[in-house]
């Protein structure tokens, strides 16, 4: 039995890791991981912002996946704006998503080797944790801080580990995104309501909860100030709480979440569908008491998933990655499902083989779907305001129409609000400029692009100067590119 749950773990992780890493530039650049890339390269000596973009209360969140960034850079030998890459910013997520699974199979002697296997399958292929893993975004470190912490929670309960432990993982979660608060408080709320826990019980649990204090306050301490550089990075920290500022446009509905993870959807012929394993989630809560070493342990993570995505769903704020937490719990609740029915009778077991690996292959296609076929495509449901799939070709077009004409120095200007991630491709430009209202000069540019604020009244203004060609930057947000009409005709050979 061992020597088979090794190789099943081995061929899971193998799995995982090639959805996570294989072709993993291929995807155009966010707009959260352009601007998170802009930090990252922040913190190299040299840069123009060098010491200038520290933790900000207000925005951007923690400073753990911007160091692991500088280190995965600095590894790759990319310490600069020019050079940083997108699998070197990417890498940071993609292994976060690997070491998650890898710690699921490693609670098998928490929750049985069969619940351990099937929960590491379904977040191997789940389509949600396999595209956000390729993605540069705080959630993936988050979403792995909390697995660890979960984990050291369980082997606490089963094998008495020292609670501190999880302070470590629990410290690290709040250095990567202040909204991990909301996990700890749902994991006491669900630990009260199966346990049931005695004030005297409590009483002897204090001790160790102090360690958890102190591991955490370490941790925390550590990196908002900077590595003892910045004090003041701490109340930054606990100041956050008040003083974030969300951006406009996230307000969704109530059931936006049940709607993205709960029923089927389509896009054309493409179905997508997550409610399988949340089906699977449910059967797991009418095992008997003692069908897993450490009892309540699938009503423990459906309760606490389930109390962190209607925290989630009642907020006005939404967007799909703020459930990878909460999907986690879910995923380990259907894979002591999946085990609970897997030991049912020999015929009722055969049919529930057949229908687990139809799941857990349409999960896969899903999964193989959003990391290579629609990774920047608004037919995939988990793509929150996506790239224009077009964005790399028409700027790599317009950048090579200027290095062969000649015109690599003259003036590049954006104008409008919102243009990420457009730095991150005209980086290499000398005299890319970003305004928010039109300056004086404009016919004299060599390329502009507006935003669509500013397209209709730039159109009028730079028709006798500029070719206006309509392109794509994100899914909503169409822009004009202006191309001086010298330019054009040389490199197009149109007179238009």
């Amino acid at each position: 039995m061992r020597v088979n749950f090794l190789l099943a773990g081995a061929a899971i992780v193998a799995v995982a890791a090639w959805m996570r890493t294989a072709d993993l530039s291929s995807a155009p650049l966010h707009f959260d991981e352009a601007t998170q890339a802009r930090i990252v390269a922040a913190q190299f000596p040299g840069d123009a912002k060098s010491g200038t973009m520290m933790f900000n209360p207000h925005h951007f969140h923690g400073p753990l996946p911007i160091d692991a960034a500088v280190v995965s850079a600095k590894f790759a030998g990319e310490e600069s704006w020019l050079s940083l890459t997108k699998f070197t910013l990417r890498i940071v997520p993609a292994l976060s998503g690997i070491t998650v699974v890898l710690l699921i199979l490693a609670s098998a002697p928490l929750i049985g080797r069969i619940a351990a296997l099937g929960a590491a399958a379904f977040a191997a292929v789940s389509p949600f944790l396999v595209y956000y893993s390729r993605l540069f975004i705080h959630e993936d470190l988050l979403l792995l801080c909390m697995a660890g912490a979960l984990l050291l929670l369980g082997y606490h309960v089963r094998f008495r580990m020292p609670l501190w432990t999880a302070g470590i993982c629990l410290g690290l979660a709040a250095t990567t995104k202040e909204t991990f608060v909301l996990t700890p408080v749902a994991w006491a709320v669900a630990a009260v309501w199966i346990y049931r826990p005695s004030i005297a019980s409590i009483r002897l649990l204090l001790p160790q909860l102090l360690t958890v204090g102190a591991a955490f306050l370490a941790i925390v301490v550590f990196f908002y100030s900077g590595f003892g550089t910045h004090p003041g990075g701490v109340w930054d920290f606990v100041s956050t709480y008040w003083s974030y500022q969300t951006g406009e446009g996230h307000e969704k509905s109530l059931l936006y979440y049940a709607n993205l993870f709960l029923f089927p959807s389509h896009h054309g012929r493409l179905w997508w569908w997550q409610g399988g394993i949340f089906l699977l989630a449910i059967i797991s809560l009418f095992q008997k008491p003692d069908a897993t070493p450490v009892p309540a342990a699938a009503r423990f993570c459906f309760l606490a998933g389930v109390i962190q995505a209607g925290v989630y769903s009642l907020l006005p704020y939404k967007t799909p990655w703020l459930m990878l937490v909460p999907w986690l719990h879910i995923l380990i609740a259907a894979g002591i499902g999946a085990a609970a029915l897997l030991q049912l009778r020999p015929l009722v077991r055969v049919a529930a083989g057949i229908a687990l690996a139809a799941l857990l292959a349409f999960q896969g296609l899903q999964a193989w779907r959003v990391a290579f076929k629609y990774p920047s495509d608004a037919r995939n449901p988990f793509a929150y305001v996506p790239t224009a799939p077009g964005l790399e070709t028409w700027t790599a077009r317009s950048i090579g129409w200027l290095k062969d004409g000649g015109w690599i120095g003259e003036t590049v200007s954006v104008i409008g609000p919102r243009y990420w991630p457009l730095p991150w491709y005209f980086r290499g430009l000398p005299k890319a400029g970003y305004w928010p209202t039109p300056p004086d000069g404009l016919a004299s540019h060599a390329l502009v692009v507006a935003m669509p604020e500013f397209a209709p009244a730039l159109s009028e203004q730079l028709a006798d100067s500029h070719v206006a060609i309509p392109e794509g930057l994100r899914s909503d947000t169409p822009v004009l590119l202006f191309v001086r009409k010298d330019i054009w005709e040389k490199s197009t050979g149109n007179s238009r």
